[in-house]
């Protein structure tokens, strides 16, 4: 990401691409504007000079409750994430109807609470958390899990979805734990930037590690 204005000059005269991106600001429906995506504008000449028009799209987060129709898109996003994420470590994953109805029953079950973010309404990204399920600790909360598709990586959508389930843990417990895989340093660096650290812990056989934070 990043911040500011880059400007990238292409082929050809007098052709230029603005690239705006702008920091998270909810409004008062709840929803952020996470970036302006790239426009290119029509470039003139007047005299010996030229002539630039910026344009920039605004586009419009929202975050709501997930529910049990969301299943197949989260899927989507879930199995996209993963496979561009760490799959050529773990193993690519494919969208089942198998899979699809587990999601369904999890979405449903209120066990844990699932948000999911919208860009022109279509599902992006998720996030669920609940109670802490390793340890179990009733004084403990848990991030269940949280994925973005891959092309709204690095665009704000996985930071707004964090920032959220911290407040909602925060309603609930005062510390919070979640589990990912252990050789995962893009994850590692997004949790590390958004207050979590490294505890130590690990299990299957090392292939995931847990990190920790206050709420």
């Amino acid at each position: 990401m990043v911040n500011g204005d880059r400007r990238l000059q292409t082929r050809g005269p007098l052709r230029l691409v603005l690239v705006r991106i702008e920091q998270d600001r909810p409004d008062r429906c709840g929803r952020v504007e996470c970036r302006t995506a790239p426009q290119v504008g029509p470039v003139g000449v007047v005299g010996a000079r030229s002539v630039q028009r910026r344009e920039t799209i605004r586009v419009v987060m929202k975050l709501r409750p997930a529910v049990g129709d969301d299943a197949e898109k989260v899927v989507h996003v879930y199995v996209d994430s993963w496979n561009k994420g760490f799959g050529h470590r773990l193993g690519v994953r494919g969208i089942t109807p198998g899979l699809v109805e587990r999601w369904r029953t999890d979405l449903t079950a209120g066990t844990v609470r699932w948000t999911v973010a919208e860009v022109s309404a279509v599902v992006v990204g998720f996030v669920g958390v609940g109670p802490s399920r390793d340890p179990i600790d009733p004084d403990l909360g848990e991030l269940d899990a949280i994925a973005v598709d891959p092309s709204h990586w690095r665009t704000g959508v996985g930071r707004r979805l964090m920032h959220h389930a911290l407040d909602v843990l925060a309603d609930s417990w005062a510390k919070a734990v979640l589990w990912t895989p252990a050789d995962y340093e893009r994850g590692h660096r997004f949790y590390e930037a958004t207050g979590w650290t490294a505890l130590g812990w690990s299990r299957r056989d090392g292939t995931e590690v847990a990190f920790g934070r206050d709420l």
